[in-house]
Protein backbone atom coordinates (compact mmCIF):
# COMPACT_ATOMS: atom_id res chain seq x y z
CA UNK A 1 0.00 0.00 0.00
CA UNK A 2 1.37 3.21 -0.93
CA UNK A 3 1.39 5.95 2.10
CA UNK A 4 2.56 9.53 1.18
CA UNK A 5 3.56 12.56 3.47
CA UNK A 6 1.09 14.83 4.75
CA UNK A 7 2.55 17.43 7.54
CA UNK A 8 6.41 16.37 6.65
CA UNK A 9 6.81 19.20 4.52
CA UNK A 10 9.91 18.04 2.34
CA UNK A 11 8.61 19.42 -0.66
CA UNK A 12 10.33 16.41 -3.03
CA UNK A 13 8.58 13.59 -0.72
CA UNK A 14 5.01 13.23 -2.69
CA UNK A 15 7.34 12.34 -5.85
CA UNK A 16 8.44 8.89 -3.63
CA UNK A 17 6.12 5.87 -4.04
CA UNK A 18 7.06 4.36 -1.07
CA UNK A 19 6.67 6.00 1.93
CA UNK A 20 5.68 4.63 5.00
CA UNK A 21 5.37 7.25 7.98
CA UNK A 22 3.62 7.83 11.44
CA UNK A 23 1.64 10.57 13.15
CA UNK A 24 2.77 12.97 9.96
CA UNK A 25 6.10 13.07 12.56
CA UNK A 26 8.46 10.25 11.42
CA UNK A 27 9.12 8.51 7.90
CA UNK A 28 10.90 5.94 6.23
CA UNK A 29 11.23 6.14 2.72
CA UNK A 30 12.65 3.85 0.28
CA UNK A 31 14.39 4.94 -3.33
CA UNK A 32 15.83 3.30 -6.14
CA UNK A 33 14.91 4.26 -10.15
CA UNK A 34 11.90 1.84 -9.99
CA UNK A 35 9.61 3.17 -7.32
CA UNK A 36 10.79 7.35 -8.09
CA UNK A 37 8.17 8.59 -10.26
CA UNK A 38 10.34 11.04 -12.04
CA UNK A 39 13.96 11.46 -10.84
CA UNK A 40 14.80 14.19 -13.23
CA UNK A 41 12.78 16.83 -11.09
CA UNK A 42 15.17 16.75 -8.44
CA UNK A 43 17.78 17.93 -10.69
CA UNK A 44 16.95 21.18 -10.11
CA UNK A 45 17.26 22.75 -6.55
CA UNK A 46 14.68 22.09 -3.87
CA UNK A 47 14.60 22.66 -0.52
CA UNK A 48 14.83 19.72 2.63
CA UNK A 49 12.38 21.04 5.63
CA UNK A 50 13.11 17.44 7.57
CA UNK A 51 15.87 16.27 9.00
CA UNK A 52 16.93 13.15 6.37
CA UNK A 53 19.34 10.23 6.89
CA UNK A 54 19.30 9.12 3.69
CA UNK A 55 21.38 5.16 4.02
CA UNK A 56 23.20 4.60 0.54
CA UNK A 57 22.79 0.65 0.34
CA UNK A 58 23.09 -0.13 -3.08
CA UNK A 59 25.16 1.62 -6.29
CA UNK A 60 26.30 5.59 -6.35
CA UNK A 61 24.60 8.91 -6.39
CA UNK A 62 25.88 12.03 -7.21
CA UNK A 63 24.64 15.54 -6.07
CA UNK A 64 25.16 18.87 -4.31
CA UNK A 65 24.22 20.01 -1.23
CA UNK A 66 24.15 23.87 -0.42
CA UNK A 67 26.12 23.72 -3.71
CA UNK A 68 28.59 21.21 -1.94
CA UNK A 69 29.16 18.19 -4.23
CA UNK A 70 29.24 15.10 -2.97
CA UNK A 71 29.49 11.51 -4.57
CA UNK A 72 27.85 9.06 -2.10
CA UNK A 73 28.96 5.26 -2.64
CA UNK A 74 27.49 2.55 -1.11
CA UNK A 75 27.27 1.88 2.15
CA UNK A 76 27.41 5.18 3.37
CA UNK A 77 25.06 7.67 4.87
CA UNK A 78 24.22 11.63 4.06
CA UNK A 79 22.92 13.63 6.80
CA UNK A 80 20.44 16.14 5.82
CA UNK A 81 19.02 19.20 7.85
CA UNK A 82 15.74 21.82 7.29
CA UNK A 83 16.78 24.48 5.02
CA UNK A 84 19.72 23.10 2.77
CA UNK A 85 19.31 23.12 -0.68
CA UNK A 86 19.44 19.61 -2.47
CA UNK A 87 20.29 18.78 -5.98
CA UNK A 88 20.13 15.57 -7.86
CA UNK A 89 23.44 15.24 -10.76
CA UNK A 90 23.76 11.60 -11.53
CA UNK A 91 23.14 8.01 -10.15
CA UNK A 92 24.40 4.25 -10.74
CA UNK A 93 21.48 1.69 -12.19
CA UNK A 94 21.67 -0.08 -9.38
CA UNK A 95 21.02 2.65 -6.49
CA UNK A 96 18.95 1.93 -3.88
CA UNK A 97 18.82 4.15 -0.61
CA UNK A 98 16.57 4.47 2.81
CA UNK A 99 15.60 7.72 4.30
CA UNK A 100 15.09 8.42 7.73
CA UNK A 101 13.02 11.59 8.06
CA UNK A 102 11.57 13.07 10.97
CA UNK A 103 9.97 16.61 12.33
CA UNK A 104 11.59 19.41 14.18
CA UNK A 105 9.21 17.62 16.94
CA UNK A 106 10.47 14.57 16.82
CA UNK A 107 13.93 15.60 16.74
CA UNK A 108 13.43 17.62 20.18
CA UNK A 109 11.77 14.72 22.26
CA UNK A 110 14.49 12.25 21.31
CA UNK A 111 16.94 14.92 22.01
CA UNK A 112 15.38 15.71 25.64
CA UNK A 113 14.99 11.91 25.96
CA UNK A 114 18.62 11.60 26.07
CA UNK A 115 19.78 15.22 27.42
CA UNK A 116 20.99 16.30 23.80
CA UNK A 117 23.42 13.71 24.44
CA UNK A 118 22.32 12.09 20.92
CA UNK A 119 22.64 15.39 18.87
CA UNK A 120 19.76 14.36 16.60
CA UNK A 121 22.22 11.84 14.87
CA UNK A 122 24.25 14.50 13.57
CA UNK A 123 27.23 12.97 11.59
CA UNK A 124 29.42 16.18 10.57
CA UNK A 125 28.14 18.76 8.24
CA UNK A 126 31.01 20.40 6.77
CA UNK A 127 33.80 17.73 6.88
CA UNK A 128 32.32 15.40 4.54
CA UNK A 129 28.58 15.29 3.20
CA UNK A 130 28.82 11.42 2.64
CA UNK A 131 30.14 9.32 5.28
CA UNK A 132 31.39 5.48 5.04
CA UNK A 133 29.74 3.09 7.14
CA UNK A 134 31.34 0.45 8.93
CA UNK A 135 29.53 -2.95 8.73
CA UNK A 136 28.04 -3.09 12.35
CA UNK A 137 26.79 0.37 12.08
CA UNK A 138 25.02 -0.88 8.70
CA UNK A 139 23.79 -3.57 10.33
CA UNK A 140 22.45 -1.95 13.48
CA UNK A 141 20.59 1.08 10.96
CA UNK A 142 19.08 -1.90 9.11
CA UNK A 143 17.62 -3.91 12.11
CA UNK A 144 16.40 -0.63 13.17
CA UNK A 145 14.65 0.16 10.23
CA UNK A 146 13.09 -3.13 9.86
CA UNK A 147 11.98 -3.14 13.20
CA UNK A 148 10.68 0.45 12.38
CA UNK A 149 8.19 -1.08 9.74
CA UNK A 150 6.50 -3.09 12.08
CA UNK A 151 5.67 -0.47 14.43
CA UNK A 152 4.43 1.51 11.72
CA UNK A 153 2.25 -1.40 10.61
CA UNK A 154 0.41 -1.82 13.94
CA UNK A 155 -1.72 0.73 13.69
CA UNK A 156 -3.70 -0.02 16.70
CA UNK A 157 -0.67 0.57 18.79
CA UNK A 158 -1.40 4.45 19.75
CA UNK A 159 2.67 4.32 21.15
CA UNK A 160 3.72 4.12 17.55
CA UNK A 161 5.75 7.58 17.62
CA UNK A 162 7.15 6.93 21.18
CA UNK A 163 8.46 3.92 20.50
CA UNK A 164 10.02 5.12 17.47
CA UNK A 165 11.98 8.31 19.61
CA UNK A 166 12.90 5.65 21.86
CA UNK A 167 14.18 2.63 20.02
CA UNK A 168 16.01 5.91 17.89
CA UNK A 169 17.65 6.50 21.40
CA UNK A 170 18.70 3.15 21.78
CA UNK A 171 20.29 2.71 18.33
CA UNK A 172 22.27 5.85 19.27
CA UNK A 173 23.35 4.44 22.52
CA UNK A 174 24.10 1.06 21.29
CA UNK A 175 25.82 1.89 18.04
CA UNK A 176 25.93 5.18 16.17
CA UNK A 177 27.15 6.94 18.43
CA UNK A 178 30.65 5.06 17.88
CA UNK A 179 30.75 5.86 14.03
CA UNK A 180 29.69 9.59 15.01
CA UNK A 181 33.06 9.36 17.29
CA UNK A 182 35.09 8.41 14.73
CA UNK A 183 34.05 11.00 12.40
CA UNK A 184 35.10 13.65 15.16
CA UNK A 185 38.77 11.85 16.40
CA UNK A 186 40.35 14.67 13.78
CA UNK A 187 41.24 18.00 15.72
CA UNK A 188 39.60 21.41 14.03
CA UNK A 189 41.69 23.53 13.38
CA UNK A 190 40.51 27.46 13.89
CA UNK A 191 40.28 27.69 10.13
CA UNK A 192 37.71 24.89 10.14
CA UNK A 193 36.00 26.53 12.94
CA UNK A 194 35.10 29.86 11.53
CA UNK A 195 34.50 28.54 8.02
CA UNK A 196 32.24 26.29 10.06
CA UNK A 197 30.56 29.39 11.99
CA UNK A 198 30.41 31.06 8.61
CA UNK A 199 28.59 28.91 6.63
CA UNK A 200 25.98 28.34 9.44
CA UNK A 201 25.84 31.89 9.66
CA UNK A 202 25.03 32.16 5.68
CA UNK A 203 22.72 29.74 5.61
CA UNK A 204 20.35 31.36 7.94
CA UNK A 205 21.00 34.89 7.24
CA UNK A 206 21.83 35.35 3.25
CA UNK A 207 18.13 36.57 2.29
CA UNK A 208 19.19 39.71 4.13
CA UNK A 209 22.85 40.32 4.92
CA UNK A 210 25.03 40.04 1.88
CA UNK A 211 27.95 42.14 3.09
CA UNK A 212 31.30 40.32 4.59
CA UNK A 213 30.70 42.77 7.32
CA UNK A 214 27.97 41.54 8.78
CA UNK A 215 29.57 38.16 9.38
CA UNK A 216 32.65 39.07 9.57
CA UNK A 217 31.28 40.86 13.23
CA UNK A 218 29.01 38.65 14.21
CA UNK A 219 32.66 35.81 14.23
CA UNK A 220 34.78 38.96 15.81
CA UNK A 221 37.29 39.29 13.19
CA UNK A 222 37.98 41.25 10.29
CA UNK A 223 36.46 41.15 6.81
CA UNK A 224 39.24 40.60 5.18
CA UNK A 225 40.50 37.91 7.98
CA UNK A 226 37.32 36.13 7.16
CA UNK A 227 37.56 36.31 3.33
CA UNK A 228 41.12 35.18 3.28
CA UNK A 229 40.35 32.50 5.93
CA UNK A 230 37.07 30.80 4.47
CA UNK A 231 39.14 30.53 0.91
CA UNK A 232 42.21 29.18 2.24
CA UNK A 233 40.01 26.43 3.94
CA UNK A 234 37.14 25.79 1.34
CA UNK A 235 38.77 26.92 -1.74
CA UNK A 236 35.75 29.14 -1.99
CA UNK A 237 35.87 32.83 -1.49
CA UNK A 238 33.23 34.37 1.30
CA UNK A 239 31.93 36.35 -0.83
CA UNK A 240 31.07 33.56 -3.44
CA UNK A 241 29.64 31.39 -1.01
CA UNK A 242 26.86 34.39 0.06
CA UNK A 243 26.16 34.45 -4.13
CA UNK A 244 26.06 30.52 -4.19
CA UNK A 245 23.55 30.81 -1.40
CA UNK A 246 21.31 33.84 -2.91
CA UNK A 247 20.92 31.91 -6.30
CA UNK A 248 20.19 28.53 -4.82
CA UNK A 249 17.23 29.88 -3.32
CA UNK A 250 16.47 31.70 -6.35
CA UNK A 251 16.27 28.98 -8.21
CA UNK A 252 14.63 26.92 -5.83
CA UNK A 253 11.69 29.22 -5.95
CA UNK A 254 11.59 30.04 -9.62
CA UNK A 255 11.21 25.96 -10.44
CA UNK A 256 9.59 24.95 -7.09
CA UNK A 257 6.98 27.72 -6.33
CA UNK A 258 4.06 29.54 -8.12
CA UNK A 259 5.80 32.84 -6.68
CA UNK A 260 6.66 35.84 -9.20
CA UNK A 261 9.75 37.22 -10.20
CA UNK A 262 8.70 40.07 -8.44
CA UNK A 263 7.68 38.02 -4.81
CA UNK A 264 11.03 36.52 -5.28
CA UNK A 265 12.84 39.47 -5.75
CA UNK A 266 10.99 40.86 -2.63
CA UNK A 267 11.69 37.33 -0.90
CA UNK A 268 15.37 37.82 -1.57
CA UNK A 269 15.89 41.67 -0.13
CA UNK A 270 16.79 42.99 -3.36
CA UNK A 271 15.88 46.58 -4.35
CA UNK A 272 14.17 46.08 -7.51
CA UNK A 273 12.76 42.88 -10.17
CA UNK A 274 15.19 44.42 -12.27
CA UNK A 275 18.29 44.19 -10.30
CA UNK A 276 17.32 40.78 -9.27
CA UNK A 277 16.84 39.68 -13.09
CA UNK A 278 20.36 41.04 -13.87
CA UNK A 279 22.11 39.46 -10.89
CA UNK A 280 20.31 36.56 -11.92
CA UNK A 281 21.40 36.62 -15.13
CA UNK A 282 25.47 37.33 -14.34
CA UNK A 283 25.43 34.36 -12.36
CA UNK A 284 23.32 32.01 -14.15
CA UNK A 285 23.72 33.36 -17.87
CA UNK A 286 19.84 33.53 -18.46
CA UNK A 287 17.07 35.71 -16.97
CA UNK A 288 15.05 34.44 -14.54
CA UNK A 289 11.77 34.23 -17.08
CA UNK A 290 14.25 32.54 -19.22
CA UNK A 291 15.26 29.92 -16.10
CA UNK A 292 11.92 28.58 -15.05
CA UNK A 293 11.25 28.13 -18.82
CA UNK A 294 14.13 26.02 -19.25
Amino acid sequence: MTIHITDIPNESFNHYKHVLHVDNEFALIEINKDNISDLSKFNYPYKAEAFTLCIVLKGWVKGKINSIEYNAIAPCVISIYPNQILQHDSNSENFYIICIAFTKNFASNIASYSKNEILLLRFPRQDNISHHLSQETLTALLDYCAYIKKIIADTDNPFRIKSIQHLTVALFYSTVWKQISSYKKNEKTRADYITYEFLDLVEKNFKKYRQLNFYADKLCITAKYLSTTVKNNSGISASEWIKRYVILEAQRLLKNSSMTIQQISNELNFPSQTFFSKYFKHQIGLSPKEYRKS
